[in-house]
């Protein structure tokens, strides 16, 4: 299972390393103020990069950024905050079940300070049913807004090994938009260029 969690992280990395421009100073496949998720049966795999308003409560020496020391004493709390500020629920408004969560300080190419103004979340939820859509709520969407792209496993889809895959879908949490309906046939996220996931 531990494998297969990995494996999966690497997926939602590469997607979205093949699917956006690179950037100035870049963290290994996550730059800042992105979220990427992976939607395979009932399991959905979450990689996010939400800036600093979202863990400030952790910021002991108020020094604007987030350090290795915080982030150690605070971590249990960072991860409860988080769970409650980005939710992900399905068709019926039912959330999954956090079955994985972590999180790490990046590592970035570049001004070495900048990776202190942002986190590394890696998570996975798991529902009793596949999801047929998934709704994506997000309380900093004003503060810390993120670019959002999405993926789901084709084998989900009946029809769609004939077509090829899915077509990735984006979207942006923002003051307009704290809230994004991936997924869904009646109201979808845009959908961006097609892209080769490993």
């Amino acid at each position: 299972k531990h494998l297969k969690c990995m494996a999966n992280i690497a997926l939602i990395s590469a997607f979205l390393l093949h699917s956006s421009p690179p950037a100035p100073a870049a963290a290994h496949g996550l730059d800042p103020g992105q979220l990427v998720i992976r939607l395979s049966g009932d399991t959905l795999y979450v990689v996010a990069t939400p800036h600093f308003p979202v863990f400030r409560s952790a910021d002991d020496n108020h020094d604007g950024a987030i350090d290795a020391q915080e982030l150690r004493a605070h971590r249990p709390a960072l991860l409860a905050h988080l769970l409650e500020t980005l939710r992900f629920t399905n068709q019926i408004d039912e959330a999954g079940e956090a079955i994985f969560q972590d999180l790490s300080i990046p590592h970035v190419h570049g001004a070495a300070g900048n990776a202190r103004r942002y986190l590394r979340a890696t998570l996975r939820f798991r529902w009793t049913a596949p999801p047929q859509s998934l709704k994506i709520d997000y309380r900093y969407a004003s503060e810390a807004p993120l670019f959002v792209r999405g993926q789901r496993d084709a084998a989900q889809d009946e029809g769609q090994a004939a077509e090829g895959p899915p077509r990735p879908e984006v979207g942006r949490l923002n003051e307009l938009s704290p809230r994004l309906h991936f997924f869904s046939s009646e109201s979808p996220a845009q959908p961006s260029t097609p892209v080769s996931i490993p």
